[in-house]
């Protein structure tokens, strides 16, 4: 079952990335507005919905062990509220383990000051939804299905954490190149113009992020932690995106030899919170 999810992710993919070019200069003909938006983002974002249909349909044939979500009561808030700042202390970990070092700065006054409430806000939303989306996907449907099938969760983990980061490694960008036939799919592999040190250290980095969301979910005994947990890294993302030193020394999301061991740093203390996390929570599963 869990490669049949991978499939229907690819095949989905394969299927939208032809027709979306001609059809997104349409709609930027008619909506200008969302010229700011990147292409390969808009993709990315067309790609989520329509898997998120499809499986919203599909799920319930698949028979699969419960995701152990359920409607929010005082425990699963909790856990909710209290992963989530622990996603953001891990993202913070990284940011001042990186300026006490000396490798970057923090500059507030980078950040925007009008309307800082509403930003803030903007932020916060943004980062639940994706990832109360991603969750209910890699954590509560991909992984499960993995699970069900191999019935062992360690196997079921590490595939499913390599499937969500294969996706954050494909390059929506050259996506649309080969469907624009501005590159060849057979020469791109057959070069092997994809693996190189930062793609590679990126795959690796999210794969390893997924197994802590894993870690989380199953520690905890709720989808509810990894949700917290990746929206707190998300939303402190974005806002020490927006006040950290503007090169690549600071950039969390830049892969490379002198940011690994603040990222596996980011990561520990975040697994290691979890514990506490399970014991100040009351939460009856």
């Amino acid at each position: 079952m869990g490669f049949l999810l991978v499939s229907i992710v690819f095949a989905v993919l394969l299927v939208i990335v032809w027709p979306f070019s001609w059809l997104y200069g349409i709609i930027l003909a008619n909506f200008p507005m969302l010229a700011s938006v990147d292409t390969d983002d808009a993709l990315s974002r067309v790609t989520m919905i329509t898997v998120a249909v499809i499986i919203w349909y599909l799920y319930p044939l698949l028979d699969l062990p419960a995701m152990q979500l359920g409607k929010l009561n005082g425990g699963r808030t909790k856990i909710l509220a209290g992963s989530f700042v622990i996603g953001c202390a891990a993202v913070v970990t990284f940011y001042l383990a990186k300026y006490m070092m000396g490798q970057g700065f923090l500059e507030w006054s980078r950040f925007p000051g009008a309307h800082i409430g509403q930003t803030i806000l903007w932020y916060l939303l943004g980062a639940l939804t994706v990832a109360f989306i991603e969750e209910i996907f890699f954590r509560g449907i991909v992984y499960k299905a993995f699970w069900q099938d191999l019935r062992s969760k360690i196997p079921a983990a590490l595939l499913a954490a390599s499937f969500f980061g294969s996706l954050h490694w494909i390059s929506f960008a050259w996506l649309l190149r080969w469907a624009e036939e501005k590159e060849s799919l057979f020469q791109t592999f057959v070069s092997l113009k994809f693996l190189h040190a930062e793609s590679a250290g990126m795959f690796l980095f999210i794969t390893a992020l997924g197994l802590l969301l894993i870690y989380s979910y199953e520690y905890i005994g709720s989808l509810y932690a990894s949700i917290g947990l990746h929206a707190g890294m998300v939303f402190a993302a974005r806002v020490g995106g927006k006040v950290a030193s503007p090169d690549i020394s600071m950039d969390i999301l830049s892969v490379s030899a002198s940011n690994a061991p603040y990222l596996c740093l980011a990561m520990l203390v975040a697994a290691f919170l979890m514990f506490f996390l399970k014991k100040i929570t009351d939460y009856d599963r």
